[in-house]
Protein backbone atom coordinates (compact mmCIF):
# COMPACT_ATOMS: atom_id res chain seq x y z
CA UNK A 1 0.00 0.00 0.00
CA UNK A 2 2.72 2.48 0.99
CA UNK A 3 4.71 1.60 -2.15
CA UNK A 4 1.67 2.22 -4.34
CA UNK A 5 1.09 5.60 -2.74
CA UNK A 6 4.77 6.48 -3.15
CA UNK A 7 4.76 5.44 -6.84
CA UNK A 8 1.48 7.26 -7.50
CA UNK A 9 2.73 10.42 -5.80
CA UNK A 10 6.08 10.24 -7.62
CA UNK A 11 4.42 9.91 -11.04
CA UNK A 12 2.10 12.88 -10.37
CA UNK A 13 4.98 15.00 -9.15
CA UNK A 14 7.00 14.06 -12.21
CA UNK A 15 4.14 14.99 -14.56
CA UNK A 16 3.60 18.26 -12.74
CA UNK A 17 7.26 19.17 -12.91
CA UNK A 18 7.43 18.47 -16.67
CA UNK A 19 4.48 20.73 -17.54
CA UNK A 20 5.90 23.29 -19.98
CA UNK A 21 3.13 25.75 -19.15
CA UNK A 22 4.11 25.85 -15.49
CA UNK A 23 5.24 29.37 -14.75
CA UNK A 24 7.87 29.36 -12.05
CA UNK A 25 8.87 32.69 -10.56
CA UNK A 26 12.61 33.21 -10.68
CA UNK A 27 12.63 33.23 -6.87
CA UNK A 28 11.31 29.66 -6.66
CA UNK A 29 14.24 27.38 -6.04
CA UNK A 30 14.14 23.71 -7.13
CA UNK A 31 13.84 22.37 -3.55
CA UNK A 32 10.92 24.70 -2.90
CA UNK A 33 9.28 23.66 -6.17
CA UNK A 34 9.62 20.01 -5.17
CA UNK A 35 8.14 20.79 -1.75
CA UNK A 36 5.16 22.49 -3.39
CA UNK A 37 4.65 19.54 -5.74
CA UNK A 38 4.90 17.11 -2.82
CA UNK A 39 2.23 19.00 -0.87
CA UNK A 40 0.01 18.84 -3.95
CA UNK A 41 0.42 15.05 -3.98
CA UNK A 42 -0.49 14.85 -0.28
CA UNK A 43 -3.61 16.99 -0.70
CA UNK A 44 -4.72 15.03 -3.78
CA UNK A 45 -5.82 12.07 -1.67
CA UNK A 46 -7.66 10.23 -4.44
CA UNK A 47 -4.67 10.48 -6.78
CA UNK A 48 -6.54 11.85 -9.79
CA UNK A 49 -4.05 14.66 -10.41
CA UNK A 50 -6.32 17.44 -9.23
CA UNK A 51 -7.55 18.87 -5.94
CA UNK A 52 -11.29 18.94 -5.40
CA UNK A 53 -13.11 21.30 -3.09
CA UNK A 54 -13.51 18.44 -0.58
CA UNK A 55 -9.77 17.67 -0.62
CA UNK A 56 -8.96 21.36 -0.25
CA UNK A 57 -11.27 21.72 2.76
CA UNK A 58 -9.77 18.61 4.39
CA UNK A 59 -6.25 19.98 3.90
CA UNK A 60 -7.28 23.36 5.30
CA UNK A 61 -8.85 21.76 8.37
CA UNK A 62 -5.64 19.82 9.05
CA UNK A 63 -3.88 23.19 9.18
CA UNK A 64 -6.42 24.53 11.67
CA UNK A 65 -8.37 26.52 9.10
CA UNK A 66 -12.06 25.79 8.88
CA UNK A 67 -13.34 27.63 5.82
CA UNK A 68 -17.03 28.14 5.32
CA UNK A 69 -18.57 26.71 2.16
CA UNK A 70 -18.45 30.18 0.64
CA UNK A 71 -14.78 30.63 1.62
CA UNK A 72 -13.93 27.27 0.06
CA UNK A 73 -15.69 28.23 -3.17
CA UNK A 74 -13.77 31.52 -3.25
CA UNK A 75 -10.42 29.80 -2.64
CA UNK A 76 -11.16 27.28 -5.36
CA UNK A 77 -12.17 29.97 -7.85
CA UNK A 78 -9.01 31.97 -7.12
CA UNK A 79 -6.71 29.02 -7.88
CA UNK A 80 -8.75 27.35 -10.63
CA UNK A 81 -7.27 29.01 -13.71
CA UNK A 82 -9.01 26.85 -16.29
CA UNK A 83 -12.43 26.99 -14.59
CA UNK A 84 -12.98 23.23 -14.42
CA UNK A 85 -13.85 23.27 -10.70
CA UNK A 86 -10.59 21.64 -9.64
CA UNK A 87 -7.04 22.76 -8.92
CA UNK A 88 -4.51 20.90 -11.04
CA UNK A 89 -0.83 20.68 -10.22
CA UNK A 90 0.12 23.56 -12.51
CA UNK A 91 -2.49 25.84 -10.90
CA UNK A 92 -1.49 24.75 -7.40
CA UNK A 93 2.21 25.35 -8.07
CA UNK A 94 1.51 28.80 -9.52
CA UNK A 95 -0.64 29.74 -6.51
CA UNK A 96 1.85 28.46 -3.94
CA UNK A 97 4.83 30.02 -5.72
CA UNK A 98 3.10 33.39 -5.46
CA UNK A 99 2.42 32.77 -1.78
CA UNK A 100 6.05 31.89 -1.11
CA UNK A 101 7.17 34.90 -3.14
CA UNK A 102 4.97 37.20 -1.01
CA UNK A 103 6.39 35.70 2.18
CA UNK A 104 9.92 36.21 0.88
CA UNK A 105 9.14 39.85 0.14
CA UNK A 106 7.82 40.30 3.69
CA UNK A 107 10.96 38.68 5.11
CA UNK A 108 13.16 40.94 2.98
CA UNK A 109 11.24 44.03 4.15
CA UNK A 110 11.61 42.99 7.79
CA UNK A 111 15.31 42.27 7.31
CA UNK A 112 15.78 45.71 5.74
CA UNK A 113 13.87 47.36 8.60
CA UNK A 114 16.08 45.58 11.13
CA UNK A 115 19.25 46.58 9.29
CA UNK A 116 18.05 50.19 9.14
CA UNK A 117 17.44 50.25 12.89
CA UNK A 118 20.77 48.52 13.60
CA UNK A 119 22.85 51.65 12.98
CA UNK A 120 26.20 50.16 13.98
CA UNK A 121 25.59 46.99 11.97
CA UNK A 122 26.51 44.59 14.78
CA UNK A 123 23.39 42.44 14.31
CA UNK A 124 21.68 43.66 17.48
CA UNK A 125 19.41 46.52 18.45
CA UNK A 126 20.22 48.46 21.57
CA UNK A 127 17.85 50.71 23.46
CA UNK A 128 19.69 53.72 22.02
CA UNK A 129 19.21 52.50 18.43
CA UNK A 130 15.57 51.75 19.12
CA UNK A 131 15.06 55.10 20.82
CA UNK A 132 16.64 56.96 17.89
CA UNK A 133 14.32 55.24 15.44
CA UNK A 134 11.10 55.37 17.43
CA UNK A 135 11.36 58.89 18.77
CA UNK A 136 11.94 60.37 15.35
CA UNK A 137 8.72 62.27 14.56
CA UNK A 138 6.83 60.38 17.26
CA UNK A 139 5.20 60.98 20.61
CA UNK A 140 6.54 57.76 22.08
CA UNK A 141 8.09 58.12 25.53
CA UNK A 142 11.32 56.70 26.95
CA UNK A 143 9.25 54.55 29.31
CA UNK A 144 7.28 53.06 26.42
CA UNK A 145 10.52 52.30 24.57
CA UNK A 146 11.97 50.62 27.67
CA UNK A 147 8.84 48.50 28.11
CA UNK A 148 8.88 47.47 24.46
CA UNK A 149 12.60 46.68 24.65
CA UNK A 150 12.20 44.50 27.75
CA UNK A 151 9.32 42.60 26.10
CA UNK A 152 11.26 42.09 22.86
CA UNK A 153 14.53 41.08 24.57
CA UNK A 154 13.26 37.62 25.41
CA UNK A 155 16.65 36.17 26.31
CA UNK A 156 17.43 39.09 28.64
CA UNK A 157 20.87 39.85 27.18
CA UNK A 158 20.22 43.60 26.92
CA UNK A 159 19.93 43.63 23.14
CA UNK A 160 17.46 42.54 20.49
CA UNK A 161 18.64 40.15 17.79
CA UNK A 162 16.86 39.63 14.48
CA UNK A 163 14.77 36.70 15.72
CA UNK A 164 13.57 38.66 18.75
CA UNK A 165 12.84 41.60 16.44
CA UNK A 166 10.64 39.67 14.02
CA UNK A 167 8.73 38.11 16.92
CA UNK A 168 8.19 41.47 18.64
CA UNK A 169 5.02 43.55 18.69
CA UNK A 170 6.81 46.30 16.74
CA UNK A 171 7.43 43.92 13.89
CA UNK A 172 3.86 42.65 13.93
CA UNK A 173 2.67 46.24 13.47
CA UNK A 174 5.05 46.70 10.51
CA UNK A 175 3.63 43.78 8.54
Amino acid sequence: MADNLKRRRHSRVKKCGKDKNLKRPTETIPDLQKEIEDTFALIDTDGDGRISKTEMVKAASLMGINPTDEDADTMLRMADGDGDGFINCKEYCAMMSQTYSSKDQEKQALRKAFETLDRDGDGYLTTDELRAALQFNSDITDDEIEIFFMEADTDGDGKIDYTEFIESTLCVSLV
